[in-house]
């Protein structure tokens, strides 16, 4: 027989969105449950932070703890965009000072922490196996952890999955997608300088940075339908790629790789609907923007937190916060496509090749 459990709030994922929700919510009160289904172990991708994230850890509580985990600080981005030379923005000019390259693993375990400190039940290693509508509560989720079957009860759920995971429920979950950009991603053993490197080529551009640890991050950004008509396999199209980029081979020549090359997408889209009136989405399940925007984890932390406040807010009475919560992720979206749009028009150099033919017509909405 399964164990059953009562909550406010029951959220499936436990990266940084919905650890943010969970943190938000308990410390204002409500019973909260956090569902992930890893340990936190596995290496994992968007490993840049910028600096204005010190305001939103503040908010959580957890920059001290964030400090304490020894995360690199960013002091420059250097790229090779719209021409052939390499061209440098100092982050001493940042008002914020430097950005951060962290520890992905390390980063959402010490949120979850830090949810479960406040209070939160997280339950790590599970997976919601299936969500139906119950008839005390609003819903019921039935949960898998170590061979040990839970049902949690619920008035409200996030869903903070990604973009990719699909939740056994009938929520809508309809993406509008601009673009289907991916990136072969390859960790490397090095102790490099603690910059960002963004490089454009032909086929995509290049991004690489370093890690905690001695470690070094390099990712080929392309479309999905270019890896696809290559019929390379991702480490065979990363290699390829990796001669047409000069100053990003020249970083990481004769490094020795300690994981194979992984795809991940990295596509700009955002879900129609966000949210229902027992409901909301947050992180990439909700929005998903390009990595060169450096906005992704950030984005999922602030989304995290107004959509927690959104419910707060619900409970009170005040009907029109989920709408609210709405309207924010569609202008962010808006002010963001924006963004990209003027970022890839300034390379011009391979304007006729697939890739940047498509990157450089607006989107349409």
């Amino acid at each position: 027989m399964a164990s059953s459990e009562s909550f406010d709030v029951i959220i499936i994922g436990g990266g940084p969105a919905g650890a943010a929700a969970a943190i938000t919510l308990t410390r204002s009160g409500f019973r909260t449950a956090m569902i992930e289904r890893s340990n936190y172990s596995t290496l994992r991708v968007g490993e840049t932070l910028p600096a204005a994230v010190r305001n939103l850890l503040i908010r959580l509580d957890v920059w001290e703890n964030f400090l304490a985990d020894e995360h690199i600080e960013s002091i420059a981005i250097r790229s090779v965009w719209g021409d052939g030379k390499l061209h440098e923005n100092d982050s001493i000019f940042n008002p914020y000072g430097s950005g951060w390259h962290i520890d992905r693993g390390l980063f959402d375990r010490m949120l979850a922490r830090a949810a479960e400190t406040v209070g939160c039940s997280v339950f790590t290693e599970a997976r919601a196996t299936h969500i139906s509508k119950d008839k005390i509560f609003s819903w019921q989720v039935d949960v898998l952890q170590n061979n040990d079957h839970r049902c949690l009860n619920g008035d409200f759920i996030i869903d903070a999955t990604g973009q990719t995971s699909v939740i056994p429920v009938d929520l809508p979950r309809t993406f509008h997608v601009v673009d289907h950009l991916i990136g072969v991603v390859c960790f490397l053993a090095q102790t490099a300088k603690p910059y960002i490197l963004i490089e454009a080529i032909d086929s995509g551009w290049w991004y690489s940075a370093p890690l905690p640890h001695g470690r070094l991050v390099a990712a080929c950004m392309t479309d999905a339908g270019l890896l696809a008509a290559s019929g390379d396999s991702p480490y065979d199209y990363w290699q390829r790629q990796l001669r047409k980029a000069e100053q990003t081979c020249k970083r990481i020549e004769s490094q020795i790789i300690v994981a194979r090359p992984k795809t991940v997408s990295a596509a700009t889209l955002i879900r129609h609907p966000v949210c229902g009136r027992n409901w909301l989405a947050v992180g990439d399940s909700s929005i998903a923007f390009d990595p060169l925007s450096g906005r992704g984890v950030y984005s999922a932390l602030q989304g995290g937190t107004l959509a927690a406040e959104a419910i707060i807010t619900s409970s009170c009475g005040n009907n029109d916060s989920f709408t609210k919560y709405a309207d924010w992720l569609n202008d962010q979206f808006s002010k963001y496509l924006q963004m990209r749009s003027s970022f890839y028009s300034r390379e011009q150099r391979w304007s006729q090749s697939p890739f940047w033919s498509r990157r450089h017509s607006l989107p349409k909405r």
